[in-house]
């Protein structure tokens, strides 16, 4: 009897450390991103418990768009809706609605409480309608050929060693066909350091003038921003002013 209850103590103690173990692969993260005025959203769902196949109420939420960053506790998640209560004291509740790995849009009537960044403190209404981050239109791996980059005022804009990329091209359309502009989005994979002191110093040295981490020249907008310690984006928008005149 003592050697069966001893063997049965030896089961449960090897079943307690093999949950341990598999917990301590740490929490798994959800990120969807979309496409808005040559502005990547990225919001990114921690997982509190790893087990969890899908994000839940409980977990953690960081939202980041140039400058500005959101961060608090996941309240809700009906398999399309996030509802998010920023970390900071007072603010009321925000919903983004993704689709699949992407950032589908915001409600205009609950707007997004920023924690940090240039902004920290007030509240933003997001745009109610986002392009996928998944690239709607051309889709290339590694970096840009130099035409592509000639389209926007970069072409001699050469990789930064280090990161892998993605890059696609998306179309936003204007009112009336005036103010259509096309936005080259470029994904830093796995970047470091040195990739963000490549680029910012980049458009620094190239003429373009800087707003905070956005840059500014002719007619084209850069903006640069870091999503996670893995991926950041350089989303780059052409605004075309041609319209047609029939009369």
């Amino acid at each position: 009897m003592k050697n069966k209850l001893k063997w049965f103590g030896i089961i449960a103690l090897v079943a307690i450390i093999g949950i341990s173990i598999t917990a301590c692969g740490g929490p798994s993260q959800n990120i969807y991103e979309g496409i808005a005025n040559a502005q990547i959203y990225s919001l990114v769902i921690t997982q509190k418990r790893s087990f969890t196949p899908d994000p839940d109420g409980g977990d953690i939420y960081k939202l980041t768009f140039g400058m500005n960053i959101s961060e608090g506790e996941v309240i809700s998640f009906n398999g399309t809706i996030f509802n998010l209560k920023p970390s900071v004291a007072g603010p009321n509740t925000f919903n983004v609605t993704v689709s699949g790995n992407d950032l589908a849009g915001f409600d205009p009537s609950t707007p997004i409480t920023i924690t940090s960044g240039v902004n920290t403190g007030s509240t933003i209404t997001g745009p109610q309608t986002l392009l996928g981050g998944s690239f709607i239109g051309t889709i290339g791996s590694g970096w840009p050929s130099k035409d592509v980059r000639d389209q926007f005022g970069i072409g001699n804009m050469n990789a930064p060693s280090g990161p892998n990329f993605e890059w696609g091209l998306v179309k936003q359309e204007g009112i009336g066909g005036i103010g259509a502009s096309t936005v080259l989005s470029i994904k830093f994979i796995n970047y470091t350091p040195a990739t963000t002191t490549y680029i910012t110093t980049w458009f620094t040295n190239n003429g373009w003038t800087s707003i905070q981490l956005s840059y500014w020249k002719d007619l084209f907008v850069a903006t640069y921003d870091t999503v996670n310690a893995n991926l950041a984006h350089l989303t780059i928008m052409s605004v075309n002013f041609d319209f047609d005149d029939d009369d």
